[in-house]
């Protein structure tokens, strides 16, 4: 079980912070993961994932979410996968709708019964009309007490998510006779930090807790440097030898200025021979 779960980054409305899937703890194009672990597909057997929820429950008005997402993966070597992915979201009343694309590869270069290390390498498009380009390179180190996921396990992954904002400069309305406005991008940086413990109950039942926040390098006015994020609680169930549910509910840690608000998730993960 703990196979990837994709979490496209779905892209946030103002003062809204979703809970990628769910907790996103970051404003970067592409942002976190589910609770859930790495790992690799086998050779060529293809995976499909497909998840829907309601995220920033507990906000103000519109500034809630409903949400899909698909993910596709193939195995292309033991240790190399690779995967293409997409999201849609939209406020409560199904208004403000935005989508994203992803793909990536992602691979096991140390894999023992004991400690796996993961690299990641996330791409990605967001934002209306898909304009906001996002690269999101990443590594996870898990500890498993006993082999292929068994017992009980930590895991910790860290990713830089490089992305970019407009800074453009407006026209002064006070001087009609000049025109004062500067297009101008600036370079977005971000590292978000995820830290989480699965638990494997019985066979074929796992429980998952999850820990996010993220250190803003760039901040934007009002921004706070370092985001708490929040936790998320995940239970995975499979119910065939290629069928696993993956539900999760999470909860956001309030800073200055936020409400407390919570996020839930259901899906499927399908490994296909």
């Amino acid at each position: 079980m703990a196979a990837l779960r994709f979490a496209v980054k779905v892209p946030a409305f103002p003062s809204l912070l979703l809970l990628t899937i769910l907790v996103i703890a970051s404003t970067a194009p592409f942002p976190a993961s589910a609770a859930d672990t790495l790992e690799p597909f086998d050779v060529g057997a293809t995976d499909f994932e497909f998840y829907a929820g309601a995220a920033g429950l507990g906000n103000d008005k519109y500034e809630s979410s409903v949400f899909g997402e698909f993910a596709l993966g193939y195995g292309l070597t033991e240790r190399l996968s690779g995967y293409v992915a997409g999201s849609a979201v939209g406020n409560e009343y199904f208004r403000q709708g935005e989508g994203s694309l992803a793909f990536g590869l992602y691979g096991t270069p140390l894999d023992t019964d004991h400690v796996d290390l993961d690299l990641i390498l996330d791409l990605g498009i967001s934002g209306a009309g898909l304009t906001d380009f996002g690269v999101t390179p990443g590594v996870e180190l898990n500890f498993d007490l006993a082999p292929d996921l068994a017992l009980w396990g930590v895991y910790l992954l860290i990713e830089e998510a490089i992305g970019g904002r407009d800074a453009s400069v407006p026209d002064d309305p006070a001087t009609p006779n000049q025109d004062e406005s500067e297009l101008r991008f600036e370079r977005n940086f971000d590292t978000l930090l995820t830290l989480g413990t699965y638990w494997t109950a019985a066979e074929g039942h796992q429980l998952l807790l999850q820990f996010d926040s993220a250190i803003h390098h760039t901040p934007e006015a009002g921004q706070e440097r370092f985001e708490i994020g929040g936790a998320a609680l995940g239970y995975n169930v499979a119910v065939h030898e290629a069928v696993e549910l993956i539900n999760e509910i999470g909860f956001d840690v309030p800073q200055e200025g936020e409400k407390f608000n919570v996020g839930l998730s259901t899906g499927v993960l399908v490994t296909m021979p």
